[in-house]
This record gives C-alpha cells, sequence and structure tokens, in this order.
C-alpha cells in the first residue's frame, strides 16, 4: 500500500509527516508517524504555535484525489510503498 507523505518531523526528527484525512471529513492534516505530532497545513509545519497532538484523532491515509481538492499540489508529496 502506498502513502503519501510531507517531509521529516521537525518536532522529533525520526518520522515522516503523512498526509491524513479526518474521518467522516474532507480536512487533511499532516501527522508524524513517530511521535504523532500534526499540523493542519503544509505551509504550517515546523511552527510550535501551529502542531499538536493527534494520537486521539480518527483518521484514514489521504490519498491524491484528497491532496488536489484540498488546493495542496503546490506542495511535494513523496510516496511510500511501506
Amino acid at each position: 500500500m502506498s502513502r503519501l507523505w510531507y517531509v521529516d518531523c521537525p518536532e522529533c526528527d525520526q518520522g515522516r509527516l503523512f498526509v491524513q484525512r479526518k474521518s467522516g471529513s474532507s480536512d487533511l492534516f499532516l501527522e508524524c508517524e513517530e511521535c504523532y505530532v500534526a499540523w493542519n497545513h503544509p505551509a504550517h509545519v515546523g511552527r510550535e504555535s501551529e502542531g499538536y497532538l493527534s494520537i486521539d484523532i480518527p483518521s484514514e491515509d489521504a490519498t491524491k484525489e484528497d491532496i488536489v481538492a484540498a488546493g495542496w499540489m503546490m506542495y511535494s508529496f513523496h510516496v511510500s510503498q511501506d
């Protein structure tokens, strides 16, 4: 299964920020696979005041279509096959 990710996590420097879609919503966020710190927009990644703990937010992996619908195509995303 492929997953889309943005950059390495600036909070923990160990995980990647995967693009997630909140369950039952079209809202996207970027969530670290290691520390679960998240940001609501790629432009906000790394801003301490914008990060939050996302471990209790029900979500699914976002698709390319979700990213297009959110208007995030100007950002470079990577594809992970793991």
